[in-house]
C-alpha cells in the first residue's frame, strides 16, 4: 500500500509541476490570433481566382501547342506524305512489338 501511495503522490507532484510549467509557457508565448470569417473568405476567394487564372493559362497553352502540332502535321502531310506514312508505320510496328512483349512477359510470370 505504501508504494501505491508514494507512486500516487509522485504522480500528483509531477502533474502539478507540469501544469505550472504549462501555465508559465502560456504566459511567455504570444497567443495566436484567430482569423476572422471575412479574412478566410477573402483568402479562399483569392486562391480560387489564382487557380482559375492558372487553369485558363494552361488551357490557352494547350490550345496553342495542339494547334502547332496539328498545323505542322498537316503541313508535313501536304508537303511530304511519304514521311507521314513512314512515321505512322513505324509507330504501329513499335506498338505491336510492345504489346507482344508485355503479353509474353505476363505469360512467363504466370507460368513461373
Amino acid at each position: 500500500m505504501d508504494r501505491k501511495d508514494e507512486k500516487g503522490t509522485e504522480d500528483e507532484i509531477f502533474l502539478t509541476g507540469l501544469r505550472q510549467s504549462l501555465d508559465r509557457m502560456d504566459h511567455i508565448l504570444d497567443h495566436p490570433s484567430i482569423p476572422s470569417k471575412e479574412y478566410l473568405k477573402g483568402h479562399i476567394h483569392e486562391r480560387l481566382q489564382r487557380r482559375r487564372k492558372s487553369m485558363m493559362l494552361e488551357l490557352l497553352l494547350f490550345w496553342l501547342v495542339s494547334l502547332f502540332v496539328i498545323g505542322s502535321g498537316a503541313l508535313l502531310a501536304y508537303s511530304a506524305p511519304w514521311i507521314v506514312w513512314l512515321i505512322q508505320g513505324m509507330s504501329f510496328v513499335a506498338a505491336f512489338v510492345l504489346v507482344l512483349h508485355f503479353i509474353i512477359h505476363r505469360r512467363r510470370e504466370d507460368l513461373g
